[in-house]
């Protein structure tokens, strides 16, 4: 065989994995598979929503304990997103080369994310931080790169409904971290302070270490994290549910240089390509912004939430946004992936555009609709991802080119974002993230048209099937 390449046996509806006609006992194995498969990769999502989510609430106790200010902090974890840069295109080739290997690599990446997430709490200066950040990126993207590629691959056509379940997980995830960590959070607000208690003096940070216990829930986080990737390796080690792996939702590298999509049309395709990397880093771009300093906002915004308060905030956009990710993903499975997707994306715009103008300094509209721009936004990547597959082969290597958009989007935001608040006030945050909704609702009206233009691979593949069939 070709070093160059890997054999890839075709898997069908009707064929099973040994290349004969799938007798039922087959289909039940195949579903079985499927259905353990995805709920693996639910499970690891649910992780990456834990890490990625206890980072927000927890932004004022790290400056606290780091004597820095929330620009420095937000430039720490920008590092996250350089790492992905570099995970991203190692992770999207070794899933399209090493197949077989997915959960060794997912099991990999989520036990060295469990280390990182473990050892933040205890760090004593900004660079510490940022290289932890940054480790946790490039594992970060390579779990994003071989899930993705792995389920829409799996399921094919029908990807949009498991895609929407995945990142349901995401969602849940980072609805559940802002509860694991408010009882841990600090009490006070502001840095480098002092008070005096009975005749003595106590600078801040005597008084925050004694208040400040986050360590606590970052290392519930990085158990459950670590204790995933521990399964993840099991899998692997099992050889029926390796080969099984292999066979379903397996690419080789050398497909992504001679794909059809690339020979057809491949100037519709790398417009597609191109205008997603933009619409990815712009959805992180808000994702981030809201995700991890909405919680600040509402603290340095002047209109009255006390940290607990703040808290519930953050708790009640993660539970819209992991809501429309389970509601919108049962739509997607009856009605066509195009329409969601505007209905998402355009719906964001219109929250966004309420909340900067109308509700940043009232209480109730900011929770009514930061709650509701959650439900519509939290579903644009999952929806996007499906979308594009209707039109380009999502391989491991292009979901690794949308991750590197992403992680230039999340770097840009997490340092824009720490340094409007700093610098500018918070309420530029908003701006910051209504002008990014603006870029999303132009790109999406572009690719649509594009998409328009190409055709849905999908149903090509359909009428091929049809006409071979008919022709015999």
């Amino acid at each position: 065989m070709d070093s160059g390449k890997v054999t890839v046996p075709q898997v069908t509806e009707e064929s099973g994995p040994d290349g004969e006609d799938e007798n039922a006992e087959g289909t039940r194995r195949a579903a079985r598979f499927k259905l353990a498969k995805t709920s693996s990769l639910f499970v690891t999502w649910v992780c990456m929503g834990l890490y990625g989510g206890i980072t927000g609430p927890t932004v004022p106790d790290l400056g606290e304990r780091l004597h820095t200010d929330y620009d420095s902090v937000g430039f720490a974890i920008a590092f996250r997103s350089m790492g992905k840069l570099i995970g991203s295109p190692a992770y999207g080739y070794l899933r399209d080369r090493f197949s077989s290997y997915a959960d060794l690599l997912l099991g990999v990446a989520l036990t060295v994310v469990s280390i990182s997430v473990i050892t933040k709490p205890w760090v004593s200066t900004v660079s510490v931080l940022a290289s932890l950040f940054f480790v946790e990126g490039v594992f970060h993207s390579g779990i994003n790169a071989v899930g993705n590629s792995m389920c829409v691959l799996m399921w094919k056509e029908k990807a949009a409904m498991p895609v929407h379940l995945l990142h349901f997980g995401y969602g849940l995830g980072a609805l559940v971290s802002p509860l694991i960590a408010t009882p841990f959070l600090s009490h006070r607000h502001g840095f480098n302070q002092t008070s005096s208690t009975n005749n003595e003096t106590f600078t801040e940070e005597d008084i925050i270490f004694k208040e400040s216990l986050i360590e606590i829930p970052y290392a519930i986080v990085s158990g459950f994290v670590l204790l995933t990737g521990m399964a993840n390796v099991g899998f692997f080690l099992y050889k029926p549910f390796r080969r099984m792996t292999s066979l379903y939702g397996c690419t080789s590298y050398s497909n992504l240089r001679e794909a059809p999509f690339l020979k057809d049309r491949p100037k519709s395709a790398v417009s597609i390509l191109a205008l997603f990397f933009l619409f990815n880093m712009m959805t992180v771009v808000m994702d981030r912004a809201l995700g991890s300093f909405l919680f600040t906002y509402a603290m340095e915004s002047g209109i009255g939430f006390s940290k607990g308060e703040a808290a519930y905030l953050n708790t009640g956009f993660f539970a819209c946004y992991a809501g429309g990710r389970a509601i919108m993903g049962l739509l997607a499975h009856k009605i066509p992936v195009r329409y969601v997707l505007f209905s998402e994306v355009y719906l964001t715009a219109a929250c966004s555009a309420i909340i900067t103008f109308y509700g940043y300094d009232k209480r109730l509209i900011l929770w009514v609709f930061s709650c509701s721009l959650a439900f519509f936004f939290g579903p644009v990547y999952p929806s996007g991802m499906a979308w594009v597959d209707r039109y380009v082969p999502l391989y491991g290597v292009v979901v690794a080119i949308f991750d590197i958009g992403s992680g230039i989007g999340a770097f840009i935001s997490n340092w824009m974002s720490g340094y409007l608040i700093s610098n500018l006030g918070p309420r530029s945050l908003l701006y910051f993230t209504f002008s990014a909704a603006g870029v999303l609702c132009l790109t999406m009206l572009i690719a649509q048209f594009i998409g328009n233009s190409r055709g849905d691979r999908h149903q090509a593949i359909k009428k091929e099937i049809t006409v071979e069939s008919e022709g015999k």
